[in-house]
């Protein structure tokens, strides 16, 4: 999927005030960037973030992947003030610095090697995402940090997954991990918008054909002996919790899904869940 100008602003809010100076990034896939240098500085400014300047010598270009001819991803981050940033991929076509299979461990050097991992549309591509994710949790250090930006609702036939915002909370709160920040992004005609998710308010299954995207970003805050699968988190609650409740329909519910034609009944859901959610621009 790429980097998108809109994902380029969701990576700087969340990783704006963190010292990342002279740190090192491992990057899922040669991702293409929707962006020239100029766009960057530009899409990072509006956010506040402090860019990192560099020479024209140290800037690479990318002409290979879906943007036409931008900024290469390792120049991206960094822009962003990474010092070391490799690429990881199976396929050495787009020349990674490392080429692996993220569907099977890594390999142990790489193990507790870097403060970032990226991930912005390659889980999906791959079968064992078990093994995509611990492979995240492995190859950070300590105070690392893992990001995905993963499609969620409106790219079937894209990959082989569509995520549940759940699943990343589950697994990285199993696995060690603290300070989670998850939004969704929308894509509503040609404007990007997010709102930040709150997992005692239950989503929409479908967002009525609106695609959304989960962006997930959390911090290793300490290291297991083994890689813990989840339950998903709402089937461990009390069964008289509010979350759980809400997935039970009530009578006067049943009653509407059974008279109101769908279109009707698609409008009323759509207005009633964006006149309780806040949105905002990408």
């Amino acid at each position: 999927m790429g980097i998108t100008a809109s994902n380029i602003r969701l990576v700087a809010k969340s990783l704006r005030g963190k010292n990342i100076a002279g740190q090192s990034a491992l990057i899922y896939s040669v991702l293409g960037v929707q962006g020239t240098y100029d766009e960057v500085v530009q899409h990072l400014a509006a956010e506040r973030y402090p860019v990192r300047s560099l020479s024209n010598n140290e800037i690479m270009l990318d002409s290979i992947t879906q943007f036409g001819t931008t900024v290469h991803v390792t120049t991206l981050f960094k822009m962003l003030g990474y010092e070391q940033v490799d690429t990881l991929d199976l396929f050495p076509d787009e020349h990674p610095a490392i080429i692996a299979d993220l569907n099977i461990p890594l390999p142990r050097e790489l193990w507790n090697s870097y403060d970032l991992v990226f991930d912005s549309g390659t889980a999906e591509h791959c079968f064992n995402v078990l093994e995509v994710l611990g492979n995240a949790v492995r190859a950070l250090r300590i105070g690392g940090r893992v990001i995905h930006i993963l499609p969620m609702s409106g790219f079937a036939g894209h990959g082989f997954y569509q995520f549940s915002p759940d699943l990343f909370a589950a697994f990285y709160g199993k696995n060690g991990f603290d300070e989670i920040d998850i939004k969704i992004e929308l894509r509503i005609g040609l404007k990007s918008w997010y709102f930040d998710f709150d997992q005692d308010k239950p989503l929409p299954g479908d967002f009525w054909g609106i695609p959304a995207q989960v962006f997930f970003a959390a911090r290793k805050q300490h290291q297991l002996d083994e890689i813990v699968m989840p339950n998903q988190s709402v089937f461990e609650l009390p069964l008289d919790h509010p979350l759980r409740a809400e997935r039970k329909n009530s009578s006067l519910t049943i009653l509407a899904k059974q008279l109101l034609p769908d279109v009707l009944k698609k409008y009323l859901l759509r207005k009633q869940f964006f006149s309780r959610t806040s949105l905002y621009p990408l």
